[in-house]
C-alpha cells in the first residue's frame, strides 16, 4: 500500500502488524522484511529491477527502451493476448524459475522470449491505437498534459498509457479517463489515472498528482501517480462529471 493512503486515513503505520517502508516496491519491503534469513544472491538483482519498474524510474527515454532480462520478463508478464488458462501455468512456473535462477537465466527461457517478442507486437499495435487516442484541452497549447479519454469504447481497452510519452515527448503528464466495467459490463462510473512523464521526473518539480486526487476527494497516490474514481448514476451525469473533474485536475496540476 502507499504510505500516503494511511496518512489520508490517520493510520498511523507504527501500529500496524508487520513491515512497513516507503520504497520504490512492494518487492523491496518484503526482500528487507527476510533480509536476516538466508536468501539467494540474485534475489537483490530481481529486487533492484522491480523497484526501477514499479515506480518507472528510468535515467532517460532509451533507458526505459532498452532491452534488459527484468524488462524481458516484465513484458512477458503483462501480456495481454494470452488467456488465463495459458497465463496461469507460465506465470506458476515463472515463480520457480525466478527463484532458482538469475533474471538474465530466465529471460533467455524459451516460455519468456517467444512471450517478449509478442508484446513487442503488442506494444505496436497500441502504439497505433494511442495516436489516435491522443487529445489535449484546448487551453492546454504547449500541449503538457496528454488527455487518453477511452470512455467512447464498449469494450475495455488494453492500452499502456506510458507510450503516449514516446509520440508526445513534451508531455509533462498523461491522463487517461475510462469507464468502469463490472463483470465485463461497461458501467457509468469513471476512473482517472495519471502519471508524470519521465523527463519531468528528471528535472526538480512542485507536481504531485497524489495530492490533486485527495483533493477533489476521488482518489489517491503519490506524487509522481495518482487514481481515482467516481460513482455515476446516469450517461448525462457521467458526461458532465468528466468535463468537470477534467478541467479540475488539469488546473490544479498546471496551477502547482
Amino acid at each position: 500500500g502507499n504510505l500516503e493512503d494511511l496518512q489520508y486515513r490517520k493510520i498511523d503505520p507504527a501500529t500496524l502488524p508487520g513491515r512497513f517502508e516507503a520504497l520504490p516496491s512492494c518487492a523491496h519491503v518484503v526482500f528487507n522484511h527476510f533480509a536476516e534469513q538466508h536468501m539467494p544472491d540474485h534475489f537483490g538483482e530481481m529486487v533492484a529491477e522491480a523497484d526501477i519498474i514499479d515506480s518507472f524510474n528510468y535515467q532517460s527515454i532509451e533507458d526505459w527502451r532498452s532491452e534488459t532480462p527484468g524488462k524481458m520478463i516484465d513484458a512477458a508478464i503483462k501480456l495481454q493476448s494470452e488467456a488465463n488458462e495459458q497465463k496461469w501455468p507460465f506465470l506458476r512456473s515463472l515463480i520457480g524459475l525466478l527463484r532458482e535462477r538469475p533474471l538474465a537465466e530466465v529471460a533467455a527461457t524459451p516460455g519468456v522470449s517467444k512471450r517478449y517478442k509478442t508484446f513487442q507486437q503488442e506494444e505496436e499495435q497500441m502504439l497505433e491505437q494511442i495516436e489516435q487516442e491522443i487529445a489535449f484541452l484546448p487551453q492546454d497549447a504547449e500541449k503538457r498534459v496528454i488527455l487518453l479519454d477511452l470512455t467512447r469504447h464498449n469494450r475495455r481497452p488494453q492500452l499502456f498509457k506510458y507510450l503516449s510519452f514516446l509520440l508526445q515527448p513534451q508531455a509533462w503528464a498523461v491522463l487517461e479517463i475510462r469507464n468502469l466495467f463490472r463483470q465485463n459490463v461497461k458501467t457509468n462510473d469513471l476512473s482517472f489515472n495519471m502519471s508524470l512523464s519521465l523527463n519531468l521526473n528528471l528535472q526538480p518539480h512542485q507536481k504531485d498528482i497524489g495530492e490533486i486526487m485527495r483533493s477533489l476527494n476521488i482518489g489517491n497516490g503519490h506524487s509522481g501517480a495518482g487514481s481515482g474514481s467516481v460513482q455515476c448514476a446516469s450517461k448525462d451525469e457521467m458526461m458532465r462529471t468528466k468535463a468537470r473533474l477534467l478541467q479540475q485536475l488539469y488546473d490544479q496540476f498546471m496551477a502547482q
